[in-house]
């Protein structure tokens, strides 16, 4: 028998348009490869409502049109389900140590994985300076600029690599952005070398960020730790210097 949907139920405590968007944002998490609005016309949604819904989810970064015009949903669900996973989630692990390591090195203290072809932050702990970066959780950024994500996939084993890269377009944001696949595995070579990876403007010539792995204790890569600034304030020498702190609360995560 055909469950009947939410907002057709007999309880006059449901909210039609909340029922309706949750259905909605069910639907698109069907299509991984992202969906045209046209996809969804099995939700019974008229095209101007729908229209409204998919600029809501995005613009409350549950969902982001690419540039083909298909609506994707982004990594925030998934990093609400990490915060609602309880004292065993990665972020519960990783909360006091991003805590110290932020008063440590006075700046913006970020965790977040890769989900799909694009990176999502899961937690922060924010800078205590007037002028600090602070991100919204879930917020989703691309994989060939931001040093997270280079710190993740540097440290996958190569097939993954390989596979993540065919869905970079290595979209030029500064002077600075890596400009194709040969350039970003050379710098996965550096980076294993080093421990770290490093943004320099790539995305953004006035932040300036440094990240390094975060392995669980079977040395599996899970997530990537990292601090973000002004580039005025966290300076080369200051991103170099921050490395060891980074390092030691990465590796406490999961050894604590």
């Amino acid at each position: 028998m055909k469950k009947a949907s939410i907002e057709n139920r007999d309880n006059p405590y449901i909210v039609p348009a909340l029922a309706r968007g949750l259905r909605l944002l069910e639907n698109i998490c069907s299509f991984p490869e992202g969906c045209l609005p046209g996809e969804l016309e099995s939700t019974g949604i008229p095209p101007a409502t729908l229209f409204r819904m998919l600029t809501t989810l995005a613009e409350a970064n549950y969902i982001r049109r690419r540039a083909d015009g298909r609506f994707q949903v982004t990594g925030k669900l998934g990093s609400l389900a990490f915060q609602a996973a309880g004292s065993t989630s990665l972020v519960a692990l990783a909360e006091n140590p991003m805590r110290k390591l932020r008063d440590k090195v006075g700046e913006t203290v970020l965790l977040g994985i890769i989900h799909g072809d694009r990176g999502v932050i899961l937690h922060q702990e924010i800078s205590r300076f007037p002028v600090k970066v602070v991100l919204e959780i879930g917020h989703n950024f691309p994989l060939h600029s931001a040093a997270p994500a280079k710190a993740i996939m540097a440290n996958m084993p190569e097939n993954q690599q390989e596979e993540l890269m065919k869905t970079i377009s290595f979209s030029r944001f500064t002077e600075y952005t890596v400009r194709n696949a040969q350039a970003l595995f050379k710098e996965f070579a550096s980076i294993r070398k080093s421990g770290a990876a490093f943004d320099r403007g790539e995305e953004d010539l006035d932040i300036h960020c440094v990240a390094v792995p975060v392995f669980d204790t079977a040395r599996k890569i899970r997530a990537a730790l990292w601090i973000s600034g002004p580039a005025s304030r966290l300076t080369e020498e200051k991103m170099q210097s921050a490395v060891p702190y980074l390092k030691e609360a990465a590796e406490s995560i999961f050894t604590l």
